[in-house]
């Protein structure tokens, strides 16, 4: 998601403390604490992920990903004035193939993904993929005990289950499990000190230098399990959504000040949020009475 703003005018993506923050046409929302719900909706396999962790979109296998700008509320729901992103994953089949993607770049800048699609019989096919990022940090920490800043490294499994035990039924179940350690935006250079503090503090004028009395740092575990039930009847379909996101931040530590002095610095041993959701839709389908011009949801 991070490199769509490089594809799609008007979109806007930045990442702080792991949440993303993201403006379709100037709309969207700065605040990323758990209890916050952004202005873009993120949906993931058609599953509300409100505070849309990079890391669980990082997977790849992808089947498409639509950008819907301007308000959303009639189809996706509240939280999506500005838009909203959908992220739709590519479902087991029938097609037996493994996938393997390597990089590397600067700041020994590791990148891995795999993903497998195994069909076991004609109603049953499963995939799993995984990805593992390891980035070292750009900046360096510069403060008294000689503390280093950790890498940035990202790792997550999920596996898709696809059962279709009827021509008109197919049922999808998803499990994902992500962590992620190192600093993520906890490190910052305070080059404009407050007039407050200005007199106890320097402006920061050397590039990619960050000061702090506490290293920074923040990991955070997500897990997430949804499913989908899709049944295709005479006069219309019905789909059937649910799912279940754990998400805890840990080992949080921000020194606001950005010096080396005791000032000012926030530490939390774990934030968590636990969301469920559950949603039925009706829809029209070709047989639907009047099909030829109307559509309905």
């Amino acid at each position: 998601i991070a490199e769509l703003q490089q594809a799609v005018p008007g979109l806007q993506f930045t990442d702080l403390a792991g949440y993303n923050l993201i403006y379709i046409r100037g709309i969207g929302t700065d605040a990323f604490i758990p209890s916050a719900d952004p202005s873009v909706a993120t949906y993931l396999d058609g599953i509300y992920f409100p505070s849309g962790h990079s890391a669980a979109q990082a997977f790849g296998a992808l089947e498409r990903i639509e950008v819907l700008k301007g308000p959303q509320g009639t189809l996706f729901g509240r939280n999506s004035t500005g838009g909203a992103i959908s992220v739709v994953t590519r479902a087991p089949d029938q097609d037996a193939h493994t996938e393997v993607q390597l990089g590397y770049a600067r700041f020994d800048d590791v990148e891995a993904r795999v993903h497998s699609n195994v069909p076991v019989t004609e109603a049953f096919a499963f995939s799993v993929s995984g990805f593992y990022d390891r980035a070292d940090n750009y900046y360096r920490l510069d403060n008294p005990a000689g503390d280093r800043l950790e890498p940035e490294v990202s790792q997550g499994a999920r596996v898709k289950l696809g059962y279709t035990p009827h021509e008109d039924v197919d049922v999808v179940v998803t499990a994902i499990r992500l962590r992620r350690t190192g600093t993520s935006t906890t490190t910052s250079a305070n080059t404009d000190p407050s007039l407050i503090l200005g007199g106890a503090i320097p402006a920061e004028t050397r590039d990619y230098v960050a000061t702090a009395n506490k290293p920074p740092s923040l990991s955070t575990d997500s897990r997430a399990l949804y499913g989908e039930l899709r049944w295709r009847l005479p006069r219309f379909d019905a789909k059937l959504l649910a799912s279940r996101y754990e998400i805890e931040a840990y080992d949080y530590v921000y020194d606001f000040d950005g010096s080396a002095l005791p000032i000012a610095t926030y530490a939390a041993d774990s934030e968590f949020q636990d969301i469920r959701t559950a949603e039925l839709q009706l829809s029209s389908n070709a047989t639907s009475w009047a099909s030829g011009w109307l559509q309905w949801v």
